[in-house]
């Protein structure tokens, strides 16, 4: 299990910090708060820490019905029109670790 997870949503001129659920089957996901900062690293800091702070909440397992209508808070965040949009036009990156492993992830740019 991960102890602390940093996902950034590059989106024009802005990083999207949400903070991460974890469902009883496992699954992470963004959920909301979602900070907004500039592509800045100590502004990027700040918002990282507010994330860390929060910590992974526990979310109810859902159905997939009750998945597929549950609004995106990155794309809410964002005002992207849709996740083929984001994926042309942002980046994501991310930063999961427990206490003997980090991950560094980064999406491909779907241009």
């Amino acid at each position: 299990m991960l102890d602390k997870i940093v996902d950034i949503v590059a989106w024009p001129g802005k990083g999207y910090l949400s903070a991460v659920g974890r469902f009883p089957s496992g699954i992470y996901t963004a959920i909301e708060p979602v900070y907004v900062a500039e592509l800045k690293p100590d502004e990027l800091m700040i918002a990282a820490e507010k994330i860390i702070a929060l910590g992974i909440s526990h979310l109810p397992e859902v159905t997939a019905e009750e998945w597929r209508k549950r609004p995106g808070p990155i794309l809410k965040a964002t005002k992207a029109r849709s996740w083929r949009r984001l994926g042309h036009m942002g980046a994501s990156y991310g930063i999961s670790w427990t206490e003997q492993h980090i991950w560094v992830d980064m999406s491909y740019r779907d241009k």
